[in-house]
């Protein structure tokens, strides 16, 4: 009842939350000299991807600026953009909370018309753009000048991160990973291969919880926490700078990759489902290993098509990807 209690007021806040920001923003539009960029999809490597996509439309028109109104977007563009160039809301949200609640409302408002209306099917051709040098470099660039990290210190390592979650392995992301022990068994396989591990993600990820309870000894001497390491006034810099000094990514198919493909440098993901663009010839440096769902009696791979078949069907089976078959990727793809 409680809980039910909580959802309630939480859900009345995030309405009238995104009524004010949705308000400002028509307010904007108003003045047909500027043009706003800002994306209808909430997840951070979709933001970086957007924003780089449309970098050299906002750097060097005069009239266009990026739009944001959450802290972690604001963080995104202010690495890429001077500060005159990015425009953040009043009542931005924070980084604590999590915007997802407040782009699906913001969905549901007439004449709310982002930059670019994701859709779904025509992500690979419009959306993910191909990867160049420049952009590369740019990264690079930005974040040397940035960043105060000196990765040296980490040694040899590997980024390793986990979507983890008790329940169930379709709902409430189809991404999660409920077999914690695998995370255990890949770093105990780094430790014996005499590379260190840093562990990706905020500090109140629910298997970061996990791995410090496992391995108390081993924190910040054979294993890193970027949460720990990156400063609050240079994240995205150094987050980047952990990310390309590292010798590779491993884990949930997740944000991090974005940073990755885009840096040109190698990544396992796992427990993902398959979609034909990754087979995209510009995803060479990537390794995709897939859940498995069993239709009559055969264990293929979890995909768009037979995902809805497991979301209408809740007894049909779905497993994630194993240690065995991890392992087996990082030494096909990455010796």
């Amino acid at each position: 009842m409680l809980s039910r209690i909580k959802y309630n007021l939480l859900s009345i806040l995030f309405f009238f939350w995104a009524l004010i920001i949705y308000i400002q923003i028509q307010f904007l539009h108003l003045n047909k000299n500027k043009k706003y960029f800002y994306f209808n999809f909430f997840g951070w490597g979709d933001n970086i991807v957007f924003f780089l996509n449309n970098y050299i439309k906002i750097k060097f028109n005069r009239n266009n600026y990026c739009l944001t109104y959450t802290k972690e977007r604001s963080n995104i563009c202010n690495f890429l953009f001077k500060k005159e160039k990015v425009f953040e809301t009043y009542f931005a949200i924070p980084f604590i909370f999590s915007a997802n609640k407040l782009d699906y409302v913001l969905r549901k408002f007439p004449k709310y018309m982002p930059t670019l209306d994701r859709k779904f099917e025509k992500l690979n051709e419009e959306y993910f753009i191909n990867n160049k040098d420049s952009i590369k470099n740019l990264l690079k660039i930005k974040y040397k000048k940035e960043s105060k990290i000196d990765c040296s210190k980490f040694g040899s390592y590997v980024c390793l991160y986990l979507r983890f979650s008790e329940k169930s392995q379709i709902f409430p992301s189809i991404r999660q990973s409920q077999n914690i022990k695998k995370i255990f068994d890949l770093i105990d396989f780094f430790l014996k291969k005499n590379l260190n591990v840093m562990l990706v993600g905020k500090q109140k990820e629910k298997y970061l919880k996990k791995v410090i309870y496992k391995y108390p000894n081993l924190i910040d001497k054979r294993i890193f926490l970027m949460h720990k390491e990156i400063s609050k006034k240079s994240i995205m810099a150094d987050q980047i700078n952990i990310f390309d000094n590292s010798l590779f990514y491993c884990g949930s198919h997740a944000g991090p990759l974005v940073l990755y493909y885009f840096l040109k440098k190698k990544a396992i993901s796992f427990d993902a489902f398959h979609r034909n663009e990754w087979e995209d010839i510009k995803f060479k440096n990537f390794k995709f290993i897939y859940k498995k769902i069993n239709i009559r009696n055969n264990w293929i791979n979890l995909d768009e098509t037979n995902l809805k078949i497991a979301q209408n069907n809740k007894t049909i089976q779905v497993k994630e990807c194993s240690f065995e078959s991890i392992v087996d990727a990082i030494k096909d793809n990455l010796n």
